[in-house]
């Protein structure tokens, strides 16, 4: 399963379970307020992989070109923090781009933050 689909499944449940969601939001704001290195962001990515590279991909582990890394894991990160009737919809909302690259077995090298395609760079 795609992260992302991991992550939609995750929205469908808490969407369904005042309970699990609020568990969802407090994962989330404490993997905000960690960051990326902390074993608080650890717990809320893990919610989210089907696979190793998956894992590596969400922790920031991996090959994905560190000028966009935050940006494109931010989305996943603070996508749990929304409240009221959002509910994680930011990471549904995040950009086309930034949605491939959390999956993407041969990720471009760069990543345009405007939502255009991505572009490899050497």
């Amino acid at each position: 399963m795609k992260i992302i689909e991991k992550i939609e499944a995750w929205k469908v449940a808490a969407d369904k379970d005042a309970n699990l969601y609020e568990e969802l939001q407090k994962e989330s704001v404490a993997a905000v307020i960690g960051g990326i290195k902390s074993d608080d962001w650890k717990i809320w990515m893990k919610r989210f992989h089907s696979n190793n590279q998956q894992l590596q991909r969400l922790l920031g582990e991996d090959n994905l070109d560190p000028r966009y890394r935050n940006e494109v894991l931010g989305y996943v990160g603070a996508g749990g923090v929304c409240g009221g009737g959002t509910r994680m919809s930011l990471v549904l909302n995040m950009p086309d781009t930034y949605k491939a690259a959390l999956d993407s077995a041969s990720l471009p090298t760069e990543i345009r933050n405007d939502g255009s395609d991505p572009v490899s760079v050497p």
